[in-house]
């Protein structure tokens, strides 16, 4: 983590296009936070240690009662189902006007599924949650159990034919030419995407993410 929060923070301060929108940061503050101004904060944290987690988000200047997305790019099929269960208690805990919006591998049990789980392996990442939750429905109803009022999910590839509008799907292909849709949906069809919020008037899906 220190290594990867310094080499960061490096580039980040090196680069005046980051430091125009960041600011300036002050002198690094601890072990775990890295970079730090009025308008960023760049931290690190085992999420599967709650007590340090929220040590660092306080240490960083969260507010926990204000409104907070929080975002998980291929997290929680990397977290043992019960360490990922009460992260997700802790946020709702925490942050009673949060919303969450994150994306997982699914479907280990077709072909693709089994090759995708098996190559994870390989790497040495396994993904330790996805024989546990391995469809859509079973992230929409994870969120719920653990406390979310609200939840939807779906496969990227849905996400990609029902939310993606003509005209950027038009500007995308105008910068690389693709052909390649049937490798493209099934690739897409083993990823959720999944929204949740612990208030009944957010509507998630209504803008495009």
């Amino acid at each position: 983590q220190s290594t990867w929060g310094i080499n960061k923070a490096h580039l980040i301060s090196t680069l005046p296009i980051f430091v125009s929108l960041m600011g300036q940061p002050v002198r690094q503050q601890s072990d775990q936070i890295f970079y730090k101004t009025d308008e960023y904060v760049l931290a690190a944290s085992n999420i599967c240690d709650l007590n340090s987690l929220q040590t660092v988000l306080t240490e960083a200047g969260v507010s926990f009662s204000l409104p907070t997305l929080f975002m998980f790019e291929c997290v929680l099929v990397y977290i043992y189902p019960g360490p990922g269960n009460d992260l997700m208690k802790w946020i709702i805990k925490n942050f009673s006007d949060s919303a969450i919006i994150g994306y997982d591998p699914i479907g280990p049990d077709d072909a693709f599924g089994k090759k995708m789980v098996d190559n994870f392996i390989i790497k040495g990442s396994p993904l330790v949650s996805i024989s546990t939750y391995k469809t859509t429905d079973s992230y929409r109803q994870r969120l719920l159990d653990n406390g979310f009022l609200k939840s939807e999910s779906e496969t990227l590839v849905e996400y990609f034919n029902r939310r993606i509008t003509r005209q950027e799907k038009a500007r995308v292909n105008r910068l690389e030419m693709f052909d390649e849709y049937e490798e493209w949906n099934l690739m897409l069809s083993h990823y959720c995407i999944y929204y949740g919020c612990t208030k009944e008037n957010i509507h998630i899906l209504n803008e495009e993410i």
